[in-house]
């Protein structure tokens, strides 16, 4: 048992933590459940709320310091991997062009009309002159 008033707070407080914990433990393992009985039933229609809804309480549970990044990431991408084998990603995501990529193509045709070519900073070298100024 605690015997310092310190340690009697830290005792109470990893109580209080502990059943935030489990609560949001739980809430996981629900919607995982949810997720995998529509999985089990062929429930297309749900797979993807129920996909979403599981990646949110995830994404909850670890900003709050419930799970560490890598095991949320690890359950999201098993997950993931469930539901394509089964036919359904459950993402609504459109892919869309890379920035650096659609940035360089718009460089690349300005540069085409205007007959200019850029120059890598890599390419360009400076010659500094260390003298001293004298004034």
């Amino acid at each position: 048992m605690a015997q310092h008033k310190a340690a009697k707070k830290s005792v109470r407080h990893d109580v209080k933590e502990r059943l935030r914990n489990r609560g949001w433990k739980s809430k996981i393992k629900t919607a995982r459940k949810k997720l995998e009985t529509a999985l089990e039933r062929n429930e297309t229609k749900d797979l993807g709320t129920l996909f979403r809804e599981y990646v949110s309480i995830i994404d909850r549970a670890t900003s709050k310091g419930v799970l560490h990044k890598n095991t949320a990431s690890r359950k999201k991408t098993n997950m993931a991997q469930r539901l394509k084998r089964a036919g359904e990603t459950g993402s609504s995501k459109v892919s869309k062009p890379k920035k650096k990529a659609a940035e360089s193509k718009a460089v690349k045709a300005v540069e085409a009309e205007m007959g200019t070519e850029t120059v890598k900073e890599s390419d360009i070298s400076v010659e500094v002159d260390t003298a001293e100024k004298s004034s």
